[in-house]
């Protein structure tokens, strides 16, 4: 019983030991493991000398409550060994949770009380930040997760194609739109193609030219093309481009590059492009009707001023000429009024096709009017290279046309000539000249070309009508003015000697006005000989615009009718006889219709030669 009260005392000091070491920080800091260990060793010693004595003189029960003590001693001295050990990783643990609050502290913008020396308080008071945390944490992510939801929802709702890419421009980032815009999945794409396969190769060279030029850098012909100016500026470079679907289709789309830097520092670019096909084909369609003429579609009167200017703004800054041709048909009224207008329309987008074959791409060919055009002829070197745009274009139109329901129509036409600056070095002036030329080849009553001036070119050099009573001038006849046909040859002769009697009867006043109805019958009838000979042997050699000679033939017998009845009538004066004599009967027809045909006539006469044996 003594023992057991003796006992007692010594729980109770453990309890308040353990309370002590629990609540009291201080007490571990002064009292040493190893003394405590000691002093635990030591009691245990005297106790188990006590215990040994009292086993010997004990009897029955009571030596087994003495070993009974003494295991329980054993297991408090072991229970004491792991509490120790305990305790020190436990002060481990309090040290760690005092530098977080401490961090925790400092940088929270709210103070809150913690409890100073109760480590156990301390302790809650860590786990409860640390709950709060996690909470924190918890609802961040919650948080992010719903954000990053939203955004994954507005990202793929987007129509427009959203590609992001790296710096080495490996795609990271391939939309839902994209995949819909051009034909490809997201898989096929990130981490495995660039920006490039969706684009034109030739876009991206010519980018990386203009970008070389503009930023004074050299600009590789990759995808560095397409964000380089965006990297150079740092704002926003929006440009169209035209991108390649994977079935092949192309599309004109408005793309907004931008550049931005991720949290590792490298450089990344993302790409939205708008789908602007449709947007393009009507602004282009409403820029077509504005500058084209719906009917030829070839430019209207607005673009053609913005191309005579464009020519004239040329040819001053590079000091070159060029040429401006005002053409007009003949005999299209009566056509469009006899077939219909549907007719006429068909005739208008023929004569607008076959002048296009006789320009270069260079060229603009304007239609004006309703059966006016007008062409633009620029860099040419010398006035006559316009002058045989000009009969090519007049050859092309004179071959007959075929309508609808086999209808087959002919007409005319009168061109005008102007030369920048020789004729006019500014717009306007350009334009009256070769406007005024025009109508001085409509005047003559046949079709022909007329330079501005007063002068027709020939392949003899520049023939000038004079005005006045000295209209006409004798004609020397020259080996040159020859084609090789000698019946054509001797009539064409005697057609200069015929004209040049005339001029000189009516020059010396020799000729009076009773004289000119014979004077003309006879020139007539000469003229009609020698037409009708001239198609005889066209026609037999097959001649390619032989209809279009023809219909000139037609047209100087009726006026020279018209003429002949009016000096019948008196009416015709003897000035009016010598310009028709001298221009339309050698000039007009002679120096430059008859030409148009002779490198034909000597060549098909030279293999007629070659097969004859």
């Amino acid at each position: 019983m003594e023992f057991g009260r003796k006992r007692t005392p010594k729980r109770h000091g453990m309890n308040h030991l353990f309370v002590l070491l629990m609540k009291n920080k201080t007490i571990l800091s002064v009292v040493s493991l190893q003394v405590l260990v000691a002093m635990l060793v030591g009691t245990s010693v005297v106790l188990a000398l006590i215990l040994a004595t009292r086993l010997d003189q004990g009897h029955g029960i009571e030596r087994y409550a003495l070993l009974g003590i003494g295991l329980l001693l054993v297991l408090t001295v072991l229970a004491t060994f792991i509490f120790f050990a305990r305790l020190r990783l436990l002060r481990t643990i309090i040290q760690r949770l005092e530098d977080i609050l401490e961090r925790y502290f400092h940088q929270a913008s709210q103070k809150r009380s913690v409890p100073q020396n109760d480590e156990c308080a301390k302790i809650g008071f860590a786990l409860q930040l640390l709950e709060e945390s996690m909470d924190a944490r918890e609802r961040s992510e919650r948080e992010l997760r719903q954000h990053e939801q939203i955004n994954t929802l507005i990202l793929n709702a987007l129509p427009q194609s959203v590609i992001v890419a790296n710096s080495r421009g490996c795609i990271t980032l391939f939309s839902r739109g994209a995949e819909t815009m051009l034909g490809y999945s997201a898989d096929e794409i990130i981490g495995k193609q660039t920006p490039i396969l969706f684009h034109d190769p030739e876009e991206i060279r010519q980018r990386a030219e203009e970008l070389s030029d503009e930023l004074c850098i050299p600009v590789m012909v990759d995808s560095y093309s397409l964000i380089a100016k965006a990297l150079a500026t740092g704002q926003v470079d929006e440009r169209e481009w035209t991108y390649i679907r994977k079935d092949g289709a192309r599309l004109t789309v408005l793309c907004s590059i931008t550049v931005f830097y991720n949290d590792e520092g490298d450089v990344m670019c993302c790409c939205v492009a708008t789908d602007v096909t449709e947007r393009s084909r009507i602004a282009a369609e409403i820029s077509r009707l504005a500058n084209y003429d719906p009917l030829t579609q070839l430019p209207n009167r607005r673009l053609f001023h913005d191309r005579i200017h464009m020519a004239i703004t040329q040819a001053r800054r590079e000091n070159t000429k060029f040429g401006l041709l005002m053409i007009d048909l003949d005999r299209f009224k009566p056509i469009n009024d006899e077939y219909g207008h549907s007719a006429g329309d068909i005739l208008l987008c023929g004569v607008a096709e076959r002048m296009q074959k006789c320009l270069r791409k260079s060229d603009t060919l304007a239609r004006v009017g309703g059966d006016e055009f007008v062409a633009i002829l620029p860099m040419i070197e010398d006035d006559t290279d316009a002058g045989g745009v000009a009969r090519k274009i007049r050859q092309s139109l004179c071959a007959p046309f075929e309508l609808n329901d086999g209808i087959v129509v002919s007409i005319d036409c009168s061109i005008g000539i102007a030369i920048f600056p020789s004729h006019g070095d500014d717009e306007d002036s350009l334009l009256k000249s070769a406007d005024d030329a025009m109508y001085v080849a409509k005047s003559l009553r046949r079709t022909r070309i007329y330079f501005a001036g007063g002068t027709v070119k020939t392949k003899h050099g520049a023939i000038r009508k004079q005005r006045g009573d000295g209209d006409g001038e004798p004609f020397t006849w020259r080996t040159s003015y020859q084609c090789g046909e000698e019946a054509i040859d001797r009539q064409h002769e005697a057609i200069f000697a015929l004209s040049n009697s005339i001029i000189l009867g009516i020059e010396s006043g020799h000729t009076a006005l009773d004289d000119l109805p014979a004077m003309l019958e006879r020139f007539i009838n000469d003229m009609r000989e020698h037409l009708q000979y001239e198609e005889a042997v066209l026609s037999r050699l097959a001649y390619p615009y032989l209809d279009a000679h023809v219909l000139e033939h037609r047209a100087l017998l009726g006026h020279s009718q018209k003429l002949h009845r009016l000096s019948v009538a008196g009416k015709l004066s003897l000035a009016e006889m010598a310009s028709f004599v001298a221009w339309e009967g050698v000039v007009l027809h002679i120096l430059i219709d008859d030409h148009e045909y002779f490198p034909f006539m000597k060549e098909a006469l030279r293999q007629d030669s070659a097969e004859t044996p």
